[in-house]
């Protein structure tokens, strides 16, 4: 039992030292709580404090500004802010139905698409772009035959550089023939070797974009249509600007002056799309069902499994920022949020995520300021670790079915040639949860009669956690209502440790024992 102690001890110093000798602080790993909905009571503070924020710098008559928060498969705030168009008052303020330009917020539909061929098996996510566009090619100046892949242009990887060879881009100088585009990719190069180094490239996703459509035979334009937008039932989000669609936006503003509405042409992919805070928070309804599987809902338009690689960093800075498909993650409190943001003539859109806890918020704005824009953001991340808190303080307390002193006593195990003898015994039970010793671990009641181990002295890092043997099953068997042995399978499989006595049992008999040699 000695060494066996010793052998536990010896792995987690192991650890510490590892952390030690590159100076990295030893700290607490946050744990994120249960996702629990939380009542209009529980959230009424932290909205009161994010629409207070929120009203102090968009006045009545400022440009239109939509927001929401989404808690699962709730929309539990939203509303609009501001004027819809600002020469014309009657048309009132802006609702979470209201149109505004999105921006590169676009960039979520067409990776989507990717998801959805992918998960068909018609193409792999590390497919060359020249197995879909044959005729592409681009300058390489690194001693490197490395194509750019799919993914690569799915998470700005690519190496490309951020605008295609158009002038004036966001006023319809984009608006060419596609063999001419293909022709001016020719001509330019490549800023990194692909998969080095990200480089945000909207030159990366109009490419992919229009990649898909070439390998469908389908504009990209139609595919976002009829295979995310009406399976998600978005009734305010689209690509084309029609009449129709333009009546039901919020005007844009630079500066003073209206903000045109051209398309982006070939680069549209990358960000020519309108949408609402009620179909973006549709579209965080789709990210939070993220264990359902595909088409068990009619909005499932992606297994729960794919929307779990989605959320997967591609890169990682130092600074903990980087890049998914194509999230971008900003760090907040303990957490990676997934984000997304927008900017296109006259319109700014922010996208940001906590998947952990099933928690997002939606800000679409119809005018540049930028200074508005910050501090709205910042609210909004305030916003989100109040969840956090919210949710950390409302967590279930276990159904414990398990008695404590059914599993005191001495066990032993004779298998494998050596004889081993372990304890257990009630050390405390906080907040109705059970907690045993052995090995130098706490046992943390799960279910039946099954308890996970877990590292009795805290703070340990999140290394620490993923390389111990942290919430390994340590697993009792009964006989009638009789506790009478114990596995755990995960660290020595095969072997059984067998009751002997109670704990209580062997006190008394020690007690005896002492009192006859006393009288002797």
């Amino acid at each position: 039992m000695e060494a066996r102690i010793l052998f536990f001890v010896f792995s987690f110093s192991g650890v510490n030292c590892f952390f030690r000798r590159f100076g990295i602080e030893s700290s607490s790993c946050p744990v994120p709580p249960i996702v629990v909905g939380l009542s209009d009571d529980d959230l009424q503070y932290a909205l009161d404090a994010f629409e207070s924020n929120v009203s102090s710098r968009v006045s009545e008559a400022s440009p239109a500004v939509a927001v929401g928060l989404v808690l699962n498969q709730d929309i539990v705030f939203a509303k609009g802010y501001g004027l819809v168009n600002i020469s014309d008052k009657s048309r009132g303020h802006p609702t979470p139905d209201t149109g505004f330009r999105i921006g590169s917020l676009t960039k979520i539909f067409t990776v989507i698409e990717l998801l959805q061929l992918r998960d068909t098996g018609r193409l792999s996510l590390n497919d060359p772009v020249t197995r879909l566009l044959p005729n592409f090619t681009v300058r390489n100046p690194f001693r490197t035959t490395d194509n750019i892949t799919l993914r690569q242009l799915a998470s700005h990887m690519s190496g490309l550089p951020r605008e295609a060879p158009c002038s004036n881009i966001y006023n319809g100088g984009c608006d060419i023939p596609y063999d001419e585009m293909y022709k001016r990719l020719a001509d330019i190069s490549l800023i990194y070797p692909p998969g080095v180094m990200p480089l945000y490239s909207n030159l990366g996703f109009g490419l992919l974009g229009r990649a898909m459509e070439a390998f469908v035979n389908r504009s990209w334009e139609e595919y976002v249509k009829e295979g995310i937008v009406m399976p998600l039932n978005l009734t305010m989000t689209g690509t084309k600007f029609s009449e129709e669609v333009v009546k039901k936006m919020a005007v844009g503003y630079i500066g003073t002056e209206e903000a045109s509405l051209a398309s982006l042409g070939w680069e549209a992919p990358a960000g020519d799309m309108y949408s609402s805070v009620n179909d973006l928070s549709k579209l965080m309804f789709l990210v939070f069902r993220n264990t359902v599987p595909y088409k068990q809902l009619s909005s499932q338009i992606l297994d729960g499994e794919t929307i779990r690689e989605w959320m997967h960093p591609v890169y990682v800075a130092s600074d903990r920022t980087g890049y998914c498909l194509p999230w971008e993650l900003i760090p907040n409190g303990d957490y990676q949020m997934r984000c997304k943001a927008g900017a296109v003539n006259g319109y700014r859109a922010e996208l940001m995520m906590i998947p952990e806890i099933k928690a997002g918020v939606v800000i679409l704005q119809a005018s540049e300021d930028e200074d508005q824009l910050g501090h709205l953001l910042d609210a909004s991340f305030d916003l989100l670790l109040s969840v956090d808190s919210l949710m950390k303080k409302r967590q279930p307390r276990p159904n414990i079915s398990a008695v404590p002193s059914d599993y005191v006593g001495t066990y032993v195990s004779n298998d494998f040639g050596t004889e081993v003898h372990v304890e257990i015994s009630i050390i405390e039970s906080p907040a109705g949860r059970l907690l045993h010793s052995t090995f130098g671990f706490d046992l943390i009641y799960h279910f039946n009669d099954t308890f996970y181990l877990t590292l009795r002295y805290q703070p340990h890092t999140c290394r620490q956690w993923n390389d111990s043997i942290e919430r390994e099953f340590i697993y009792f068997m009964r006989s009638g209502n009789t506790v009478t042995s114990f596995q755990i399978p995960g660290l020595e499989y095969g072997r059984v440790y067998k009751k002997t006595t109670s704990r209580r049992d062997s006190l008394v008999e020690q007690r005896n024992n002492e009192g006859m040699r006393n009288t002797v």
